[in-house]
């Protein structure tokens, strides 16, 4: 990849498209050209890493979509990127 900076943009960004950039994000450390990146996100929602389904402020009783037990997860890599923009 060339040192000039490369523009990818996410349209909807719930809890697939935050998953896609983080595993995006992962693969470019990896190989050292993070810094070389600008990433625009949209949601129309403006929900961020959960969606509509996981919205903050709705019902208690609609949190079906959490589980009753504890899931272990593991931990996340450290990224190394520049801080230049």
């Amino acid at each position: 990849m060339s040192n000039s900076k490369r523009i990818i943009a996410i349209v909807g960004v719930g809890p697939r498209g935050a998953y896609a950039l983080e595993s995006y994000i992962l693969e470019l450390s990896k190989r050292k050209i993070l810094n070389f990146l600008n990433i625009l996100l949209f949601d129309t929602k403006g929900a961020f890493g959960y969606g509509p389904v996981y919205g903050l402020n709705q019902n208690d009783a609609n949190w079906l979509n959490t589980p009753e037990h504890i899931i272990i997860l593991d931990s996340r890599p450290a990224l190394q990127a520049s801080s230049k923009f």
